[in-house]
C-alpha cells in the first residue's frame, strides 16, 4: 500500500489532504500567531517619529534629595 505524504490516518479510514487545504491550515496557524505575538507593551508605543523631537511620556521632575545626590556625585567625580 502506498501512503500519500499529506495522509493522515482516521479512525478505520485515510484522509488525504489536498495542497489547498494544507496552505490554508499553514496560513491560518501563522496568521493566529502573529496577532497574537504582539506583547501588550508594545501596543501603545510610538511608531511615527518626527526628527528632532521628542514624543514619548513627559519625565517626572526629580527631588530635591535626588538633585542633592546627583550634585554630590557629580562632585566626588570632578576630584578624581
Amino acid at each position: 500500500m502506498i501512503i500519500h505524504p499529506f495522509s493522515i490516518m482516521v479512525g478505520p479510514m485515510m484522509k488525504t489532504f489536498n495542497v489547498k487545504t494544507i496552505t490554508t491550515l499553514v496560513l491560518s496557524v501563522f496568521l493566529a500567531l502573529s496577532i497574537s505575538a504582539c506583547r501588550e507593551a508594545e501596543q501603545d508605543r510610538i511608531k511615527l517619529y518626527e526628527k528632532g523631537v521628542y514624543l514619548g511620556k513627559t519625565d517626572t521632575p526629580l527631588l530635591e534629595e535626588q538633585k542633592r545626590n546627583l550634585a554630590n556625585r557629580t562632585n566626588q567625580q570632578m576630584a578624581w
